[in-house]
């Protein structure tokens, strides 16, 4: 929800986002990445890491999580940066819309 990779219609429907900065291919791998990570706290449980040692697996993780929020601010900035572009452009058609009325009531 945070890149606004889904978008909700008000009768329930589900569809992404029109614009993106990067390809959609781009997008489905630094989702499963981020999902991942955000669940790397519990690979102790998992047998593939028991030979590490345990200060070694504590740092994988660290680095993992702060790989992820990097990651994640990354996308959440580029999400900032469409919403506020649109924003601005609704804001100027606006004021063109106004600007119009008032030349039409100035004319008459």
């Amino acid at each position: 929800m945070d890149w606004g990779l889904l978008q909700f219609s008000r009768d329930g429907r589900v569809y992404g986002r029109q614009r993106m900065l990067l390809p959609w291919l781009c997008y489905g791998p630094v989702v499963i990445i981020n999902l991942l990570l955000r669940f790397s706290w519990a690979a102790n449980r998992i047998p593939s890491f028991s030979h590490l040692h345990a200060s070694h697996l504590v740092l994988m993780v660290e680095l993992g999580e702060v790989f992820r929020r990097a990651m994640w601010n990354i996308f959440r900035i580029e999400w900032e940066v469409l919403v506020q572009s649109q924003r601005a452009l609704s804001a100027q058609n606006l004021l063109m819309e106004h600007d119009d009325d008032q030349k039409k009531q100035a004319k008459h």
